[in-house]
């Protein structure tokens, strides 16, 4: 089992050749690893040279084709993925901890009732429940794998601030699922990754995310076969989600079946400990 934390510190310190080509500049490749252009041109992937020394020029705007320099290395496929992960200790209580804020009663939705002796009770009260989540930032200096909280969303949606930590390296979202509860005919909390939640991810160029529904908790981690961009993720989401009459099988399958056609290993478990699904 591989930690994330482990995961992530390899992913950037264990980097891997890559020969610039014609278009490239220093800003669109480290666009691609969610990198400051700074800190990849002083990168070093595992090597005793950084980048800056590889540039025959030395200057950060002056990049040549054929030159070859360090990029943080990505798995090939999701077979390359570990097989699985376990969360560090503080981010699993951080990931239950924000789960139980997403679940809020309201004490002024208090519904009354007299009982047999005709005194008023509380028979009821309204539930609230908000997506609630944050970004996962890495430290290079220390390795270091830590959250920032954002806050909460709205009932079905949850926005991280990608930009909150610009002292650290942003690698990827968590957030909750808290509204299954009050879905109609559902009796548990297990739902996965939205078709928005995984466009999202291709679009924001993050390594890993993080989703909480209940106890259960998914992941998924970008490989080198995931697109820069899509079109029609969602739409694909949709198609296959109406193939399943169960709720939570649905949602399951659909983000398998998204996840294997757009490159990222997908990730289900309890506890901080959770096992590859495709």
């Amino acid at each position: 089992m591989s930690t994330l934390k482990d995961f992530v510190s390899d992913y950037y310190t264990k980097g891997e050749d890559y020969s610039i080509v014609a278009g490239d500049t220093m800003t669109k490749i480290a666009h691609r690893f969610r990198m400051r252009a700074t800190d990849l041109f002083d990168y070093k992937g595992g090597s005793e040279i950084a980048n800056s020394a590889r540039i025959r020029s030395g200057n950060i705007n002056q990049i040549n084709v054929g030159e070859v320099i360090k990029i943080p290395s990505l798995c090939d496929d999701i077979a390359a993925a570990p097989a699985s992960i376990e969360l560090p200790s503080d981010m699993n209580t951080t990931m239950n901890e924000l789960w139980l804020d997403s679940i809020k009663m309201s004490g002024q939705d208090v519904f009354l009732a007299p009982n047999e002796s005709g005194e008023f009770h509380c028979i009821k009260m309204k539930q609230i429940a908000l997506e609630h989540g944050g970004s996962i930032a890495f430290k290079v200096d220390s390795q270091e794998t830590h959250m920032n909280r954002t806050g909460s969303g709205t009932t079905g949606t949850f926005t991280p601030d990608l930009s909150a930590d610009t002292d650290n390296l942003m690698v990827g979202t968590y957030h909750t699922h808290p509204y299954t509860r009050f879905t109609d005919g559902l009796d548990n909390d297990a739902v996965c990754f939205s078709g928005g939640d995984i466009a999202v991810s291709i679009s924001d160029r993050t390594l890993v995310d993080l989703v909480q529904s209940g106890e259960v908790q998914f992941a998924t981690i970008r490989t080198k076969k995931t697109p820069g961009s899509e079109s029609t993720l969602e739409a694909e989401y949709d198609a296959e989600f109406d193939k399943h009459d169960d709720f939570n099988t649905a949602i399951l399958e659909s983000a398998k079946w998204v996840c294997n056609k757009y490159g990222y290993a997908l990730y289900k478990g309890t506890g901080g400990n959770l096992a590859k699904q495709n």
